[in-house]
């Protein structure tokens, strides 16, 4: 998944205290004694409604072309009121995100299916996957000196993080080419999508995946587009991300979720419609030139990644059985058809 983390916005506090204390103020005492035991109470957390609009804090990775939808969420969160919500957008990193998830301290994500199944195979009965989207559009991106998949062999290609997207998906073109990470080739982890163009124009990797085209700090070091994994229905199935909410949270606001996914599918839609505009609020939000803007939207929407669908059980098996050949985790008993819900998807 293309990210950055530049113009996102951290976490931060609501400001609910001083909230509470200017409501205390102006009501009587048997109004503030209820104030009160609501603010108190545990399940105060789990949702605020305003006025008739429910808050949902949203988390994604950052600013990135497969996440525009967001971006555009987060600058303009009243896209959402007619659906009956009121987004709080949060950044948050891919590996904090899954648990943030499962405690509560969010109450939905966007996130790679595989980062996504294996902490959930960790607390199964904590979080739901409520929709997908996708799949992302990856390319294979090498260095200069490297003119086949073949010549990755004892080379360092690189990934966001263990069992991310491209993680899998890398793991799975090079398998079908006929090489094997940890034995034919190296694997480091950067952290992000966007630490990766360092790492490649350093030469410390010598392949990754991305979706084109490649940010100029990489490819005026020589790094280029060797082939992209469109078209290949394997990749497609693990290159897709997942909208997932905390059980407790959906379970208490069915309605909210489902206006969260039609709003996320409303933001998509204005992506298609108007893809000059969406690129401008991705060179602004990623700090990339808008050219280039230009092209990760126009490939993401040819690649279909701004379709919401349903993530199915089946899809969730595919990936499981991807991670692990790959050794990447094992899920032993785990069912994903227990934290799949297909239900809420928006009609259209």
């Amino acid at each position: 998944m293309t990210i950055s983390r530049r113009g996102a916005r951290p976490l931060r506090s609501s400001g609910m205290g001083s909230v509470y204390l200017r409501k205390v103020a102006s009501l009587g005492l048997a109004s503030a004694i209820a104030l009160t035991a609501t603010a108190c109470s545990p399940d105060s957390a789990d949702s605020q409604t305003t006025g008739s609009l429910t808050t949902v804090s949203y988390a994604y990775l950052g600013a990135g072309a497969g996440l525009v939808p967001e971006v555009i969420m987060a600058n303009n969160p009243s896209i959402c009121e007619p659906y009956g919500v009121k987004p709080k957008m949060q950044v948050i990193s891919q590996a904090t995100a899954p648990g943030a998830l499962a405690a509560g301290q969010i109450q939905a994500l966007r996130l790679g299916g595989g980062s996504f199944l294996i902490a959930s195979s960790k607390e199964p009965a904590s979080t739901t996957i409520v929709g997908g989207m996708g799949p992302l559009p990856l390319s294979l991106f090498v260095a200069k000196d490297v003119k086949s998949i073949a010549d990755l062999k004892d080379k360092t290609v690189g990934a966001p993080a263990k069992g991310s997207t491209s993680d899998v998906a890398i793991r799975e073109l090079l398998s079908q080419n006929g090489l094997t990470v940890g034995t034919d080739v190296a694997i480091t982890y950067a952290g992000s999508s966007s630490a990766l163009f360092g790492q490649a124009a350093s030469g410390a990797i010598q392949g990754f995946l991305y979706s084109p085209p490649v940010p100029e700090v990489a490819g005026a070091n020589g790094v280029y587009q060797l082939m992209s994994t469109r078209g290949n229905a394997t990749l497609d199935n693990l290159n897709r991300t997942v909208i997932a909410v905390q059980r407790k949270f959906l379970n208490d606001n069915p309605d909210a979720v489902k206006g969260l996914l039609a709003c996320v599918n409303a933001a998509a839609k204005q992506i298609i419609a108007d893809p000059a505009k969406a690129a401008e609020v991705l060179a602004k939000a990623a700090s990339i030139k808008l050219e280039t803007a230009n092209g990760q939207i126009e490939a993401q929407i040819a690649a279909g990644s701004y379709n919401m669908s349903a993530f199915t059980a089946d899809n969730a098996t595919s990936v499981i059985r991807a991670l692990e050949k790959f050794e990447v985790a094992k899920f032993d008993s785990y069912d994903p058809s227990t934290v799949v819900n297909t239900a809420l998807l928006p009609a259209s």
